[in-house]
């Protein structure tokens, strides 16, 4: 079974749509963010959380994700 992520590229960069929870939306800013048509998006290479313009051109693709990989931490 593979998984499927929908990603997008913005300024030559790899980026996942973050959708704030319920919580977050008691924060004026992010709910002026949203209101405005913005998407919060996380850069995948950093992790960093960040705003991205709703009306920047954008690419969407699907990442596929094999869940069966093996991952060494060290």
């Amino acid at each position: 079974m593979n998984l499927a992520m929908q990603a997008f590229t913005y300024n030559d960069d790899f980026y996942i749509r973050a959708v704030p929870g319920k919580n977050l939306f008691k924060s004026t800013m992010v709910h002026e963010v949203v209101n405005r048509g913005d998407v919060f998006a996380v850069r995948i290479r950093d992790q960093i959380l960040t705003i991205i313009p709703g009306t920047a051109e954008v690419k969407h693709f699907s990442l596929q994700i094999d869940p069966h990989f093996d991952v060494t931490v060290e």
